[in-house]
Parts: C-alpha cells; sequence; structure tokens
C-alpha cells in the first residue's frame, strides 16, 4: 500500500521533471552551455545554441528547476560571455559581488543559493575546449608606463630581432628579476 503511493508521487514527480526539461528556459540555457562546453549532459534531444542570448531569470529559473548546476558556472558565463546576457535589470547585489572578487581574483568569498564561493572561481579559470576564451587567472591587465625614448626604442629593435611583442620582451625581463 505504502510503496504504491510512492511509486504514485515518483511517477509524478517524473512527468514534473520531463515538462521542466521541455521548457525553452531550460532548453536554451542548457544549449548555451553545452556549446561552449561548460557542462555535459544525458539528455540527447539538446540543440546546442551557442549565439543565443538569455536573461539572468531565464539562467536561474533553469538552475533553480531544473539543473542546479547552472549556478557554478554562471559567473563563467557573466565574465567570458557578456555579450549572451541580456540585463532586464541588474545583477543580484551577491552576484554581483562574486563577479567582482574574482575578477580581483580574490581567494574567499560568500556562497550563492548554495553553491560555494571555491566552485564558481573554479569554472572561470578553466580553459574551455575553444580555446577563444582566456582563463580568468590568465587574463592580462593593462598598466600604462612612461618610458624615455631611448628605452623605447631599445624596447622595439628587441621586439623586432628576437620577433617577439614589446609586452613579452617586458614579461621576460620582469621574470628574470625574482
Amino acid at each position: 500500500m505504502k510503496n504504491s503511493a510512492f511509486l504514485k508521487k515518483l511517477k509524478e514527480k517524473a512527468e514534473q521533471d520531463n515538462k521542466k526539461r521541455q521548457d525553452l528556459r531550460f532548453r536554451k540555457v542548457m544549449g548555451f552551455l553545452l556549446a561552449k562546453g561548460l557542462l555535459r549532459t544525458n539528455i540527447a534531444d539538446i540543440e546546442l545554441r551557442p549565439q543565443v542570448k538569455m536573461t539572468i531569470d531565464e539562467i536561474l529559473w533553469a538552475a533553480r528547476e531544473v539543473e542546479p548546476r547552472i549556478l557554478e558556472v554562471l559567473p563563467a558565463v557573466l565574465l567570458k560571455f557578456p555579450g549572451h546576457i541580456l540585463l532586464k535589470k541588474n545583477l543580484p547585489t551577491e552576484l554581483q559581488e562574486i563577479i567582482d572578487r574574482i575578477r580581483k581574483g580574490e581567494e574567499q568569498g560568500p556562497d550563492f543559493q548554495g553553491v560555494p564561493y571555491a566552485k564558481m572561481k573554479y569554472w572561470t579559470n578553466l580553459r574551455l575546449p575553444d580555446r577563444r576564451t582566456k582563463p580568468q587567472n590568465e587574463l592580462k591587465t593593462q598598466k600604462n608606463f612612461r618610458l624615455s625614448p631611448g628605452l623605447v626604442e631599445k624596447l622595439a629593435k628587441l621586439s623586432r630581432d628576437r620577433n617577439l611583442t614589446e609586452t613579452e620582451i617586458i614579461e621576460m625581463a620582469v621574470a628574470r628579476l625574482k
């Protein structure tokens, strides 16, 4: 008697999950994440959608209702693919704080809806299969320096002679100072 009631509830829950997996919001978000190589799934009929535009509300709905792993990769999506996110309103303040801390390279930060900061930061530093986006910890920081004209000429000559960029020459020189 109890088993049949339990099985009935289980079947109802499975039907609800199936309906949610067919929802356009989930299919759009998951198709994007699959196409970019951030997540994998055993759901075979999801169309890869590398160029889709999504809202934060759609992403959060898909994470809350169907696939919680989406929350882990959300900061990586916001940092690596900002052009694919349509912001109708501001990001939740907790999420904005996490993004700011990851940009600064901080090791500690707040959790977001039960997902630890360390897990979210991991995905931002992951090299993706397409190799077109750099991990957050490998992004270059722009610095401006005022160099004497003689040093600029020497830097340009070294760059030509060694077939390296001027930035690479400076990075090598600073690395040797350790």
